[in-house]
């Protein structure tokens, strides 16, 4: 090792040189060279000594020279050294390559080289060879001096906070040094741990453990702070977890910081940031070693934490754990729950609640903050006797009574007198009138025996014995302070009362006494015995005998005072007790009106999609009626106009034909045409109204009220159609009323078409047809001889006897029956407009509960898919509720109300 500092530091010449030689190096080493040369001996070892005194008076170019001339078992040194003069020389090309081509069995020369080269790409920024270079002097021995403390820097200086802290780490482990130790604990205070799994740091901690334990509690909480924040802060407490499992725990002061973090960290865990999943994978081993780490004197936590955890995670814990907890629970110690976190945890409900469209009912929040705000004692008055008899009644002289929907009524002194009635949605002052729904009553009254009572009165007004038995009464009973039941006597021995009581007891306890009405009229027991039916039960109660139904305002004082000390404040535990009995009672309310509101959605999608398949049915069933109207309408309508049609082409020639009658002899012959052509477009005319038309409006008039029955007929299935799907929907929004004014628009044009027709004068006798032409000209050259009269007329008698008129009577049909066809073409609208309204009120019921359906699966599928985020909350508060029903009474059995 001796020599490999020297060849290190470049003073193996020393050793040519004799102790006391005061002479130069030059001249000795030089006179040495002379003599090997002179007995032809190896002159390696000479030039490589001469090397390095040339090289220490800086010539380096002569230290070169020697140096390339060794060739015996230096000649690997001698290279480095070569390098090491070219780097000085500031040939950094040439000292890299010389570096390169040393080949090397020995681990020293090796670290050199590394280091050398490690220098020089520093020196040339050449990153990638800087880190190999580094990297294999660590790999060969982090023990060489410096090594260590230059990589560190060089990480360090390069930002490589990955190299920095593994280096560090790696380290501290191997070497077991406080120094590294320190070093690793300032990276984490850094921050440069960020590329670091919580698991890198498992086996520094346990060395560290081992080494000291100052460090390791100092490690473990600045890692356990980092990570808090990260995403990795499960995988950090698994890796806590295993470490805790694998090192002795001893009790001792040390572990109070850690005893904290854990409690600290158990709460945030419940906080709903992690799911239940999450936490059954981390918590059981958690819980174990908070347990390990916590001393009997500070232990509740933790107890009534594993107690809790088991309770609703049975089978999970170590059984040795949930062994140790149970012996722990009746004298451990530690902190209790205080109404700040109590209210907090409501706050959390509620949220966890509205995030699930789920809503916390009025009463239970006023019950909460009125359980939370008030120092004063509740008395509940379990009142039994009816409404006559009420403690409202007597100490307000009958000016305020219950009403019908009355549950609880909470009765206390103010100055200022008011009574609010509290529901599950909204809080109304002193208007009975508004309130329908079931609900409290809060009784603010000016009363002295309330004000000398010092207490709060909290009246049960339909209290039954059977009620002892519901869930809502023994909820309302247990958060009471104590409990005054007022009954007759003879109640005590019927049917079902011993069993009801014994439910009371079980709630209950302590802190029942009895009011005992005894109708002198109506005794069939002693008091003593029934004083005998209640000592079994409730051995320390007092009873107060009102004989009949008087005042007994002053007895009752007294009575409620001494039983219940109404003078001295409410007991924090007590309180405490009750508000975790309602935050319980809140939370399973919630959870049940979750699973309440899937089965009304899966309910209600079932009752609409039922209800829609009628309405689609309804819908085609619309549709084919509609149709068949049109075509009935319209073929019933075409119809009878082809019939009109028919009978007018029918009926005008023979009227036409019929004109022959005025022609005569003394007809004027000239003007014969034109005279025949007026007649007859008169005698038309007077055909058309006062012949044809009424009989036509008769016809259109049958048919209308044809019609008009039939939409009649429609209509009233359509009411009685609408009318069913109505009792289905639970609500009258279908209304299938046809457009009835459809038929009022049919009168109305039948009305004017028949009224008055325009037919304008056809030219009958003047057409240009030959038969016309020869007419009219013999007329004008015969008709003025009276021989040839007798001839025209019977030619004209002839003609317009075998005229068949058909071109003027088709004109004159067309013509007519203009508005009618017209009236015809818009049949089929107007049959559409009839049918539009129910249609439109159909779709558009259609399509309302298609989007509700679509909005109810939408929401059923939310709910099932993420039935986690409501679970897991939920599970997380009754954990929470637990361990804290735990910690308020840690000397006995706690158990929880079923759910």
């Amino acid at each position: 090792m001796v020599n490999e500092m020297r060849l290190i530091d470049k003073t193996l010449y020393e050793t040519f040189i004799a102790e006391g030689d005061s002479r130069h190096p030059i001249q000795i080493l030089g006179e040495l060279y002379v003599e090997h040369v002179q007995n032809d001996a190896d002159l390696s070892s000479v030039r490589f000594v001469q090397g390095e005194v040339y090289y220490h008076f800086q010539d380096f170019e002569s230290a070169i020279y020697k140096w390339r001339k060794v060739d015996n078992e230096l000649k690997s040194w001698a290279i480095k050294n070569m390098a090491d003069a070219y780097r000085q020389l500031g040939n950094l090309k040439e000292a890299e390559e010389a570096y390169a081509s040393v080949s090397s069995n020995e681990k020293v020369l090796d670290i050199e080289i590394a280091l050398q080269l490690f220098s020089l790409y520093v020196e040339t920024n050449n990153r990638e060879g800087a880190y190999e270079q580094i990297e294999t002097a660590l790999k060969l021995d982090p023990d060489y001096l410096g090594v260590t403390e230059m990589a560190k820097q060089f990480y360090e200086e390069q930002n490589d906070w990955k190299k920095a802290v593994s280096l560090a780490i790696h380290e501290a482990i191997r070497t077991e040094s406080l120094e590294w130790f320190a070093v690793v604990r300032s990276y984490i205070e850094e921050e440069r741990i960020e590329q670091f799994l919580p698991k890198s740091f498992y086996t520094l901690l346990i060395c560290t453990y081992q080494v000291d334990r100052r460090y390791f509690h100092s490690l473990t909480s600045l890692l356990w702070a980092y990570y808090r924040e990260k995403d990795s802060y499960i995988d950090w407490l698994h890796t806590l977890n295993d470490i805790f499992l694998n090192i002795e725990i001893e009790l001792y002061d040390a572990w109070y910081d850690t005893s904290v973090q854990y409690e600290r960290t158990f709460y945030e865990l419940i906080e709903g940031a992690y799911s239940v999943n999450v936490l059954q994978s981390v918590m059981p081993n958690f819980l174990t070693n908070w347990l390990k780490v916590t001393t009997t004197s500070k232990a509740l936590p933790a107890v009534s934490a594993v107690l809790a955890w088991n309770e609703l995670f049975p089978n999970t814990l170590p059984s040795q754990t949930v062994e140790e907890a149970e012996q722990l629970i009746e004298k451990a110690g530690g902190d209790f729950i205080y109404r700040e976190e109590l209210m907090t945890l409501l706050k959390q409900i509620e949220t966890w609640g509205e995030r699930n469209q789920l809503k916390i009912g009025d009463k239970l929040k006023w019950l909460v903050q009125e359980m939370a705000t008030s120092d004063a004692k509740h008395i509940v008055i379990g009142n039994m006797l009816g409404h006559s008899h009420s403690i409202l009644s007597l100490v307000t002289n009958g000016q305020i009574s219950y009403k019908e929907k009355t549950d609880l009524a909470l009765i206390q002194y103010s100055d200022k007198e008011t009574v609010h009635f509290i529901t599950n949605q909204e809080m109304i002052s002193n208007k009975e009138d508004e309130v329908t729904s079931p609900h409290f009553m809060d009784v603010h009254l000016s009363s002295s025996m309330l004000e000398r009572l010092n207490c709060k009165l909290m009246e049960l007004p339909k209290l039954h014995r059977n009620d002892l038995h519901s869930r809502e009464y023994t909820d309302l009973l247990s958060l009471a302070d104590g409990i005054v039941l007022c009954l007759q006597t003879d109640d005590l021995f019927q049917e079902g009362m011993q069993d009801a009581l014994m439910t009371l007891k079980d709630f209950v306890e302590e802190n029942v006494h009895f009011v005992l009405t005894v109708d002198v009229g109506k005794v069939f027991h002693s008091k003593e015995a029934a004083r005998q039916q209640l000592e079994p039960i409730f051995p320390n109660s007092s009873i107060l005998w009102a004989e009949g139904p008087i005042s007994y305002e002053e007895q009752l004082f007294t009575f409620i005072q001494q039983a219940f000390k109404t003078t001295e404040p409410k007991e924090e535990g007590k309180r405490t007790s009750q508000l975790l009995k309602l935050m319980r009672q809140i939370a399973s309310n919630l959870a049940y009106e979750r699973v309440k509101l899937e089965k009304d959605l899966t309910s209600t999608i079932d009752h609409k999609n039922r209800l829609l398949e009628r309405l689609n049915g309804f819908q085609l069933h619309l549709q084919d009626v509609e149709s068949e109207q049109m075509m009935y309408v319209r073929n019933s309508y075409h119809q009878l106009i082809q019939n009109q049609k028919e009978l007018m082409k029918k009926e005008i020639p023979q009227l036409l034909q019929q004109c022959k009658d005025l022609i005569t002899e003394e007809s004027d012959f000239r003007q014969l045409h034109s005279e025949l052509n007026e007649a007859m477009n008169e005698r038309i005319h007077t055909y058309l109204y006062n012949q044809y038309l009424p009989r036509f409006r008769g016809e259109l008039e049958d048919w209308l009220f044809t019609m008009e029955q039939e939409f009649e007929n429609i209509q009233h299935n359509f009411d009685e159609m609408s009318d069913t799907l109505n009792r289905q929907a639970g609500s009258q929004v279908l209304a299938f009323k046809c457009d009835q004014k459809v038929i009022e628009d049919w009168k109305r044009d039948i009305y004017r078409m028949t009224a008055k027709t325009y037919v304008e004068k056809e030219n009958i006798m003047l057409r240009l047809n030959p038969s016309q032409i020869m007419l009219k000209s013999a007329g004008k050259l015969l008709g003025v001889i009276q021989k040839n009269k007798d001839l025209l007329v019977k030619q004209y008698r002839k003609y317009i006897e075998q005229e068949r008129f058909s071109e003027v009577t088709s004109s004159i049909v067309q013509k007519f029956f203009v508005p009618f066809e017209v009236f015809e073409r818009a049949l089929e609208q107007d049959v559409d407009t009839f049918f539009t309204p129910p249609k439109e009120n159909v779709q558009d019921f259609v399509q309302k509960m298609e989007a509700e359906v679509k909005e109810h699966r939408e929401l059923l599928q939310y709910l099932s898919e993420h039935y986690e985020d409501f679970e897991d909350p939920h599970t997380l508060i009754k954990l929470k509720l637990r361990q804290w029903e735990w910690m308020k009474q840690p000397k006995r059995n706690v158990t929880p109300v079923s759910e």
